[in-house]
Formats: C-alpha cells, structure tokens, sequence
C-alpha cells in the first residue's frame, strides 16, 4: 500500500475506526475535473458543524430524516470514486469485462443521482419531482421528455432490468424488449439496423442489442456516450452547492428563532 496513508481517527469503547487515504488517487482526480470533492466536504461540514440539523431531523413527524442525510452522503462519496475509477478503466476493457464496469460505471452514476435527490427532499421538503425536467445532455435522445427519464432508460438496459424492459425505444409508445450484453462501441454499423441514442458523426462508447417482445419487430442498438453521462452526473453533482447554501440558512434561521 504504497500510496496509501493508515490513521487511526477514533477508538472508542474497543472499536477501531481506520480512515485510508490515497493522495496519488485523489490528486489524479482533481487534475481530472470529475466531479470536485470539495462540493460534497463543505455540504458534510455544515451537516456536521453542529447538533442544529441532527436535532431537527432526527424525528421528524416520527420519521428519522437523519438517516436519510447520513445514507444520501455517504453514497455520493462512493459514487466520487466509483465515477472516477470507471472512466478511467472501462474504455480499456471488452467482453464480459465491459458490460460488469459498465453496469458499475451507471451505478455508480444512479446512486449520486439518487441521493441529490433524497438530499431535496429532506432540506427542501419536496414530496414530488425533484429536478425541473430538462432535454439537453443526451443529443440522440428522441422519445423521452428529460434528460432524467432517458438516464434511467440506460440504466434498465445496462445495470436495473436488463431482462425486462417497457420503455420509449422508437417511437413514444412503449414496448417490450431485453437487452443482451453491452459492447464496446462500433460493434454494429450504422446501417445493418435502427440505432437509438446515436449522434451522427459520433462513434458510441458502448452498445446493447435490445429484442423486441413483437416478433415483426427487429432488434434495435442502444448507443451510449460516455462523456454524456459524466455530463449528465456532474450537472447533477453541481445541486450540492443549493443544497448547502440551504442548511447554512436553516442554521442562521436557528439561530435568529425563525422557523425554518
């Protein structure tokens, strides 16, 4: 572990607690302009600066809201490195290999969706969609109203339901279809049969053969950019810094007697 730095940060009632540290890592991280750590250590500061926040969710209409917030940053903080860790990795793999990193990669991607998302919903007590929809990630997308319903579409075909889908795939009624293992990109030529999710002009990462449940229907190819779901994810990432400028208000709101 040549790289890596062991310190012991707490010892208490018998139990070790250990943090690891990668400075080679994280420096290579940074330098690659991801996603930036420091969003998520400054929305873990003011979550954790003082018992204000722990205090008002921890039993919330006899809910603990704090679990939420605890589980919610701890998966982003895996989805920082799992994001990292993949772009770096899948381009280099094929066969079986690509379609495991693949699945992890979009993983990876979902559970830092889905906790910003938690994240809403706690701070901001949003009980129904949380982000404004909005078309402009995804190029080839055709049949989807966001760039939010799309993501989730890759998602089943990749990593959720591969082998039950009902989704948007040609048209904008749904249908039936199970995908097969993703390939590295340019597999399937433009030609031999209808593509979704291509951008012209523009070789995909990745791609899914997807059946159809209609045998009059033929297969179609699912393309997939990799640099569309980094943009996607840190678009995504970036609703940190609302959700942080919203505890320090709560804080300050606490401390003028003002209910939040």
């Amino acid at each position: 572990m040549s790289n890596e730095i062991m310190k012991i940060i707490e010892k208490k009632d018998g139990i070790t607690t250990i943090q690891l540290t990668f400075p080679d890592f994280l420096n290579d991280m940074k330098n690659k302009n991801l996603l930036d750590t420091k969003l998520l250590e400054n929305l873990k500061s003011e979550v954790n600066c003082q018992e204000i926040i722990f205090n008002k969710f921890k039993n919330i209409d006899g809910k603990n809201k704090w679990g939420i917030i605890c589980s919610a940053m701890d998966w982003i903080n895996v989805g920082i490195y799992g994001v990292y860790h993949y772009d770096k990795t899948i381009r280099d793999v094929t066969g079986n290999d690509h379609s495991i990193q693949l699945l992890s990669f979009v993983m990876h991607i979902d559970n830092i969706f889905d906790s910003v998302k938690q994240l809403y919903r706690v701070f901001f007590n949003i009980k129904k969609k949380v982000f404004i929809a909005k078309n402009e990630v995804f190029l080839g997308n055709q049949f989807h109203d966001s760039d939010d319903e799309y993501f989730k579409m890759i998602r089943a075909c990749c990593s959720a339901h591969q082998s039950n889908l009902c989704d948007n795939f040609t048209s904008n009624e749904k249908e039936k279809r199970y995908a097969a293992w993703s390939n590295e990109g340019n597999l399937f030529c433009a030609g031999d049969r209808q593509h979704i999710g291509n951008v012209k002009g523009k070789k995909a990462d990745s791609q899914i053969q997807l059946y159809c449940n209609d045998p009059t229907k033929q297969q179609v190819i699912l393309n997939i950019y990799f640099d569309e779901l980094i943009t996607f994810v840190q678009k995504v990432y970036q609703h940190l810094i609302p959700l942080t400028e919203e505890v320090v208000r709560q804080h300050e709101n606490k401390y003028k007697g003002v209910i939040s």
